[in-house]
C-alpha cells in the first residue's frame, strides 16, 4: 500500500470541521466565522503526524548557517549553536532566526518564539558570560539547566538533574508494582 493510498484510507469519509476564533481584547468581545470542512487532514495522535510534519520541515536544515546545528523531533525544532567566540555569537543567533523566520512564513508555519532558551555549557577554562540574547522586541531567557527531550542538562553537565529525574521515576514505578503485587500473583 503506497503512502497516498494510506493517506486515503485514513481521511476517507470522515468529516472535520473548524472555524475561527478572534477575540476583540479592546471591544471585549469574539468574533466567530463560520464552520468549514477540512478537505485535507491528518487525524491527531496518528502515526502519520509526525512523519508528515517531517518530511515537510526538513529541508529546515539546508538553511541554517554552518555555526549552528538544527535537530528536528516530531513537532519540536532544537538549535544548538557553538560559538567560541562572544562577540560572534549575536550576530550568528540572530542570522540563525531571522533565516528560519523567513524560512518558516514561506512554508506557511507559524513558529513560536514565546519558548525559546538559551543555556551556556561552562567548563573549567570556560566561564559563564551572561549576555542578552534579542530576537525582535523579545528577550530570550538564559537557563541553568533545560529539558532537552528526555534530558535534563545542567550548564555544569554534572547530569545530577537528569539523574534525580530518573530516581524519582523509578521511585514512582517501584511504589506502583509494590502495590499492585496481589493482582499479580505469579504461580510456579
Amino acid at each position: 500500500m503506497s503512502i497516498v493510498q494510506l493517506i486515503k484510507k485514513k481521511t476517507l469519509n470522515k468529516h472535520y470541521f473548524q472555524r475561527a476564533s478572534i477575540n476583540n481584547k479592546k471591544y471585549n468581545s469574539n468574533t466567530f466565522s463560520k464552520w468549514s470542512t477540512i478537505k485535507h487532514s491528518v487525524p491527531q495522535g496518528s502515526i502519520l503526524g509526525p512523519l508528515l510534519f517531517l518530511l515537510h520541515i526538513n529541508d529546515l536544515i539546508k538553511i541554517i548557517n554552518n555555526d549552528s546545528v538544527p535537530i528536528l523531533f516530531v513537532d519540536d525544532t532544537s538549535i544548538l549553536f557553538m560559538c567560541p567566540y562572544p562577540t560572534n555569537f549575536n550576530k550568528n543567533i540572530h542570522q540563525v532566526f531571522e533565516t528560519s523566520y523567513r524560512w518558516f512564513k514561506a512554508h506557511l508555519l507559524s513558529p513560536t518564539f514565546e519558548k525559546p532558551q538559551c543555556i551556556q555549557f561552562i567548563t573549567k577554562n570556560n566561564t559563564l558570560t551572561c549576555r542578552k540574547i534579542r530576537y525582535g522586541n523579545k528577550t530570550i531567557s538564559n537557563v541553568s539547566h533545560i529539558r532537552f527531550f528526555v534530558l535534563t542538562l545542567d550548564n555544569q553537565l554534572p547530569w545530577n538533574g537528569h539523574i534525580d529525574l530518573l530516581i524519582n521515576k523509578s521511585r514512582t514505578v517501584c511504589y506502583y508494582l509494590h502495590q499492585s503485587r496481589h493482582i499479580c500473583l505469579i504461580q510456579h
